[in-house]
């Protein structure tokens, strides 16, 4: 995690900082809920090995996003 605010940290103006970290954790804490739900059910329904092929497909969509949505500073 201290990766992520760090990252954070970096992108965002010292006067908005409180309110990037605050959209960050308001973010992390929405997301992380919901993906324990499905990978538990994707564990439940179709075993270990969907479960962990999924969580990486979406990684790599994610890591996909990052490097082409990114704005400019």
């Amino acid at each position: 995690e201290g990766v992520e605010k760090a990252l954070v940290a970096d992108m965002v103006e010292l006067e908005k900082r409180g309110t990037a970290f605050g959209l960050y954790n308001l973010a992390y804490g929405i997301t992380v809920f919901p993906a324990s739900l499905i990978f538990g059910f994707l564990w439940y329904k179709f075993g270990t090995e969907a479960a962990f092929l999924t969580s990486a497909a979406i990684s790599v969509l994610a890591l996909c996003l990052f490097f082409t949505v990114r704005s400019e500073k």
